[in-house]
């Protein structure tokens, strides 16, 4: 045709229609086959998409009970460190109780030992005056 002077994109060729039916039925089969390919990939995609939410949800779950788990052992941790400073203050109170008795008694037995010397000293001072008083009685009136 082009030896005659036809233009190649103006020139129509018969078309055969059994040939047309069967390539169309073809393009229709395809398309099906792809749409059941896509809504194949579809499901499979929800089917991801909600296995992920579910883990998602069970990471969220799990990461939960690790913020109340740790947060019971800070709890605890607290609780302990507040009993373990009452009773390191109830030491202290105690020690601070067996000083002031320890004090106390060191107190008492200085005023003993003051007392007992004050008394050994008048005792002695007495015994001296009546020696005094003695020797001079003596003096006074001879070995009699």
């Amino acid at each position: 045709m082009l030896a005659q002077g036809w233009d190649s994109a103006v020139v129509t060729c018969p078309i055969d229609s059994e040939l047309e039916k069967m390539r169309l039925a073809h393009e229709i089969e395809m398309k099906q086959i792809n749409l059941k390919l896509d809504s194949q990939q579809n499901k499979a995609k929800e089917k991801d998409g909600e296995e992920k939410q579910k883990e998602n949800e069970l990471r969220e779950k799990e990461l939960e009970a690790e913020k109340e788990r740790k947060q019971k052992e800070a709890g605890e941790n607290q609780k302990e460190r507040e009993l373990r400073q009452k009773e390191l203050d109830a030491e202290k109170e105690k020690m601070a109780q067996t000083d002031r008795l320890v004090a106390q008694r060191l107190d008492f037995e200085k005023e003993k030992v003051k007392s007992e010397s004050k008394l050994k000293k008048e005792e002695i001072d007495i015994k001296e005056k009546a020696q005094n008083d003695e020797m001079k009685l003596t003096k006074r009136y001879g070995n009699a």
